[in-house]
């Protein structure tokens, strides 16, 4: 299930997970964020926005002065092969890294 809501909290996105929704996104998704979030549901994973995920962690939020998480090139790199349907062996053998799963 996908739920792309309007104003998404940590308690809509806690509230969703345990409906049973595997991707919650903010209704401006851009496509490209919507497709890597199918993607990464269809490889078993839960999609959030990152700074929702924080929150749900407990953890800081990080944030650029655009507003969105800053990623590390690597980090761009790991997210475009899960965009692709990659998982995690399959990435980790691109990276030349061992997968520990």
């Amino acid at each position: 299930m996908v739920l792309l809501a309007e104003a998404v909290n940590a308690a809509a996105a806690a509230e969703g997970l345990r409906a049973g929704a595997r991707v919650v996104l903010r209704w401006d998704a851009s496509p490209e964020e919507i497709v890597a979030a199918l993607h990464a549901a269809a490889a078993g994973l839960v999609a959030l926005p990152a700074d929702l995920a924080a929150e749900l962690l407990g953890r800081p939020r990080l944030r650029t002065s655009t507003g969105a998480p800053p990623l590390t090139p690597r980090e761009r790199e790991v997210l475009a092969m899960m965009a692709e349907g990659l998982g995690n062996k399959s990435i980790a053998r691109r990276l030349g890294i061992s997968d520990i799963s």
